[in-house]
C-alpha cells in the first residue's frame, strides 16, 4: 500500500510475501491459543468461520471459473480472518489495548508522512493532480484516512478524550480524504459515524450515556457544539465545498449519482448479468466479472497463481455475482454478527466497521487478503474482540 516513489521497490509478486506473512501468523496464533486442545469450545464467529472457510473451498472446487485463483484467495482470506479474530479475541485487555493503540499510531504515522508530501512530487506520483500521499493510490489513502478520521473522531465522542492532538490528527484525516478526492471514503465517513451513533442505541448493551461517554466531557460538548454552529453559520460555504467534493471530475449537469453510475454503471451491468446467468452458483470466489480477459500472475513453472486483481465497484453485488445466493445469505449473516458484536464495544469499534462497509459500496475490498482488505480484517478482529469479554480456550473467540 506504500507509495511506490518512497519504496522504489515492485510490488509484482508481492503477493509471495503477504501469504507468508499470513500464513506464519495463523500458524503463531494456533499455537499460542493452543487450539487443539480448545476446538471443542467453539464461539459463534468461529462456526461462522469455519462454515465460510467449507463453502468457499466446495465452491471453488465444483462451481469457480478458474478453482486453483479462487481455492488460493478463499484459503488466503480464512486463513487472515481466523488468525485476526484469534489474536484479539485471545489477548488480555491491557494487551487489546496496547496492540490496538499501536495499530492507531501507525496509521497516525502514515498521516504524518502524507501531510509531509502535500507540497512534495512523491505526494502526486502516481498522477500530477491527484494527491495519493504516502499510499500507492489516492483510492487508498481515502479510505486509510477515511478510517482513522472517523477512529479518532469516535475516540473523542465515546470515549471522551479530549486530547488537542487527537483533535488535530481527526481534522488532519478528513483533510487528507478531501485532498485524495476519494468520494466514496468521504461519504462513507460521514455516513459511518451517523450509523454507528443510531445502530449503537439499537444493538449495543451499553447505556446510552456510556455510548457517548465524551458527551459528558464539556470540553467535547462544547467544541461539537462549536463545530454544528459554525456549520450552520457557514452553510454555503460547507456546502459549496461538499458538493465541490462530491462532483469533482463531472460536468455540471451531471450530479453524484450519474458520476457513480458512469464510474461503477459497467462494472455492474456486467455483474448483473452474470447474477441473471447463474443465480445460485456464481461465478467463483475473487474472479473477475470477465473471467477470459482476467489477469494472474503465476509463480514460475510451479504455476501457482499470487497475484489476480479484479475491479468491482460494489462489495454486497459482487458477493452476489461470486458466491450465488446461499455464499451471499452466509456472509450476510457474517456481517450482522461482526455489526452487533463490534456495538457491544462501544462508540469506536462499530464506526470502524460501518465505515469499512459503507466504503465497499464503492471500492469492494471486502475479501482481498491484502491491502485496504487486510487492514480491514485485522481492524475487524479487533473491533469485535472489542465487544466481548476474553474467555480462555475459545477457538478464533
Amino acid at each position: 500500500m506504500i507509495n511506490p516513489g518512497i519504496t522504489l521497490g515492485d510490488p509484482a509478486f508481492g503477493g509471495v510475501g503477504r501469504s507468508i506473512v499470513v500464513l506464519s501468523a495463523f500458524v503463531s496464533v494456533m499455537i499460542h491459543t493452543r487450539f487443539w486442545e480448545s476446538a471443542y469450545k467453539i464461539s459463534r464467529m468461529s462456526l461462522i468461520l469455519f462454515i465460510l472457510a467449507l463453502f468457499l473451498g466446495f465452491h471453488s472446487a465444483f462451481f469457480s471459473s478458474i478453482p486453483d485463483v479462487s481455492f488460493l484467495k478463499a484459503t488466503l482470506w480464512v486463513t487472515a480472518a481466523a488468525a485476526s479474530f484469534s489474536a484479539w479475541m485471545n489477548m488480555s485487555i491491557l494487551e487489546r489495548e496496547q496492540t490496538a493503540r499501536w495499530v492507531f499510531a501507525v496509521l497516525v504515522t502514515l498521516l504524518v508522512v502524507s501531510v509531509a508530501l502535500m507540497f512534495h512530487p512523491v505526494g502526486y506520483f502516481r498522477h500530477q493532480h491527484v494527491f495519493q500521499g504516502a499510499m500507492t493510490h489516492s483510492q487508498t489513502l481515502g479510505p486509510v484516512m477515511a478510517i482513522l478520521g472517523v477512529w479518532a473522531a469516535s475516540r473523542i465522542i465515546g470515549q471522551g478524550e479530549a486530547r488537542a492532538w487527537l483533535v488535530l490528527v481527526a481534522l488532519s484525516a478528513i483533510g487528507m480524504v478531501f485532498l485524495s478526492g476519494a468520494r466514496t471514503a468521504g461519504v462513507a465517513m460521514v455516513l459511518g459515524l451517523l450509523a454507528a451513533a443510531a445502530v449503537g442505541l439499537v444493538f449495543s448493551r451499553l447505556t446510552a450515556r456510556r455510548f457517548f461517554f465524551g458527551l459528558t466531557d464539556a470540553r467535547v460538548l462544547i467544541g461539537l457544539m462549536s463545530l454544528l454552529v459554525g456549520g450552520i453559520l457557514f452553510i454555503p460555504i460547507v456546502s459549496s465545498v461538499w458538493q465541490e467534493f462530491l462532483n469533482q471530475y463531472a460536468s455540471q449537469q451531471g450530479g453524484v449519482i450519474n458520476q457513480y453510475m458512469a464510474s461503477r454503471g459497467f462494472l455492474m451491468d456486467t455483474m448483473i448479468e452474470n447474477i441473471r446467468q447463474g443465480p445460485l452458483s456464481g461465478i467463483g470466489f475473487g474472479i473477475a466479472s470477465n473471467p477470459e480477459q482476467m489477469g494472474v500472475d503465476r509463480l514460475g513453472f510451479l504455476g501457482i497463481p499470487v497475484n489476480a486483481p479484479v475491479e468491482k465497484g460494489l462489495a454486497p453485488l459482487a458477493v452476489l455475482e461470486e458466491l450465488g445466493i446461499v455464499g451471499a445469505v452466509l456472509v450476510g449473516i457474517w456481517v450482522l454478527m461482526l455489526i452487533i458484536g463490534s456495538s457491544h464495544g462501544g462508540l469506536a469499534p462499530l464506526a470502524v466497521v460501518l465505515c469499512f462497509l459503507l466504503i465497499n459500496l464503492g471500492e469492494a475490498f471486502m475479501f482481498a487478503a491484502g491491502g485496504n482488505g487486510l487492514l480491514m480484517l485485522v481492524l475487524f478482529g479487533w473491533a469485535y474482540a472489542a465487544g466481548r469479554i476474553r474467555r480462555r480456550g475459545d477457538c478464533f473467540g
